[in-house]
């Protein structure tokens, strides 16, 4: 009922919320905001002593798990991110003349992000790496904890939370990219404001509906299904990449026009790094399912 309920105010939001890119990047803004907030007040509460020094023990070994790693990874890598800036910029009516601005935005977005990244990871490790009580991670509840040094018993309320806003955003976010790319390859419009983009990301809505009602029914582990579904996305990356490597290298851009090489490079390297990934996940969860 609770997937219902939020997919039908999704879908009511994509046909009757005017400028509704703008009411994405505001409310993406937000939810940065909070994280940076709630996840470094945490990281500092954790380093000077509020962890419980006795959880912590001698470190156990343990099998390595690439799939969380490839699933952050997938996430954190967003070709598909970088490929529809192409249309976040027809939206905002920049043009070639922005193009300084965009690179100044896209540079702190980036950093931002990493910075976030990289204090929820030493967070984790401070807080779960070596513990020798026989904790493990099952739930979203598991990795809630995290937050305890600093909201205490409230943590699993923030995270949950945070989780929700975090989820909310990033399926609507991810199913307009799809839905829009989709329609333009079919040459029904690529406009947020246009009928067929909002058609299908509907469609792509009710899809992802239907995997989390068969997941929550009993059909997989909830958090098997995330890490596994975040790593799977990496096998999409090569041809995103590659598409973008295309779109780079079109002979008509000349002059103004003509992408720096550094550019180009980088979109190679991309590439590059996307192929590994793509064939490092496939055999990862090859190996999951035979063995």
């Amino acid at each position: 009922m609770v997937l219902l309920v939020i997919n039908f105010f999704v879908a009511f939001c994509l046909f009757r919320v005017r400028s509704l890119y703008s009411q994405i990047e505001r409310l993406m803004k937000i939810l940065v905001l909070v994280m940076i907030f709630a996840f470094t007040g945490n990281l500092i509460v954790v380093i000077f002593g509020a962890l419980d020094s006795e959880a912590v023990q001698k470190t156990t070994s343990r099998k390595s798990d690439l799939i969380p790693l490839l699933g952050m990874i997938g996430t954190t890598f967003s070709i598909g991110g970088a490929f529809y800036q192409g249309y976040l910029v027809r939206e905002k009516g920049w043009k070639l003349a922005d193009w300084k601005k965009g690179l100044r935005d896209s540079i702190f977005g980036i950093c931002v992000l990493g910075i976030v990244t990289s204090f929820i990871l030493i967070t984790s490790v401070l807080t779960f790496h070596g513990r020798a009580d026989g904790f493990e991670l099952k739930s979203v509840g598991d990795v809630a904890k995290q937050l305890e040094p600093l909201f205490g018993k409230g943590a699993k309320v923030i995270f949950s939370l945070g989780i929700m806003a975090g989820a909310f955003s990033s399926f609507l976010v991810n199913a307009v990219i799809g839905g829009t790319i989709l329609s333009d390859s079919l040459g029904k419009g690529w406009r947020l404001s246009d009928t067929m983009p909002r058609v299908l990301t509907c469609c792509a809505l009710l899809i992802g509906m239907g995997v989390a009602s068969w997941s929550l029914s009993g059909g997989s582990g909830t958090v098997t299904l995330i890490t596994i579904a975040q790593a799977l996305t990496v096998l999409g990356l090569p041809m995103l990449a590659a598409a973008l490597i295309y779109l780079g290298t079109r002979k008509e851009l000349v002059g103004e026009r003509k992408v720096p090489k550094w550019i180009l490079g980088t979109c190679w390297l991309g590439f590059v790094v996307a192929c590994s990934l793509a064939v490092k996940t496939a055999l990862t969860v090859w190996d999951k399912v035979s063995g």
